[in-house]
């Protein structure tokens, strides 16, 4: 099966997520491409933009206006869908029913991450590595049919650990861009700088 339009912006800007997709049963993969390539659209905002930060927000409130209109109205009454991607996520959220808190969490994380260029605390860091990475899992996992507690769980630890590893691979990038994902408490201890 081809993995149509969503596979083919994950391959090039989510290759890790792209590889995991193939993996999913055949029937879950639009759904779970659709959702990657959300991410991957989002995450890339804040590097277009560049110091732009009120074209950022524009971008992303086009996004969360989009996404969340898929939930105000039942799906008879919504009008066909724009793009190719809003309409994958449009048949997704249908299909799987999917929680739109998770979505909320994604969107407003990364609107979040467009005012900040570095962290200052570990736990700031790994809030943002929850909301953005483990929320791709708990839709994920939607996808799938699996709605447990236990599974959510480990979906929001796997998905912590994820995102960490993301950010710390992403380093040399982010340092090249004036930007900071290691977290400014620990890097003050690790290399104390005293005022001279």
């Amino acid at each position: 099966m081809k993995t149509g339009v969503f596979g083919l912006n994950d391959r090039k800007l989510d290759y890790d997520g792209y590889l995991c997709g193939l993996l999913l049963p055949i029937k879950t993969r639009p759904s779970y491409f659709a959702i990657r390539a959300l991410n991957a659209e989002v995450a890339t905002i804040k590097d277009s933009v560049h110091s732009n930060h009120v074209t950022g927000k524009i971008r992303m409130q086009w996004w969360r206006d989009r996404i969340f209109g898929l939930y105000a109205a039942p799906s008879a009454e919504r009008p066909q869908q724009s793009t190719a991607l809003l309409q994958g996520l449009d048949t997704a959220i249908q299909e799987h029913d999917l929680t739109r808190r998770w979505f909320e969490r994604l969107l407003d994380a990364r609107d979040q991450d467009l005012d900040h260029d570095e962290m200052q605390s570990l736990h700031e860091l790994e809030l943002y590595a929850e909301q953005t990475s483990s929320s791709l899992l708990y839709l994920t996992l939607e996808c799938l049919g699996i709605r447990d507690d236990a599974a959510d769980q480990v979906a929001g630890h796997a998905g912590m650990a994820i995102g960490l590893a993301t950010l710390l691979r992403g380093t040399p990038y982010h340092s090249s861009r004036q930007q900071s994902y290691l977290p400014e408490d620990l890097m003050q201890k690790v290399f104390p700088i005293t005022p001279s």
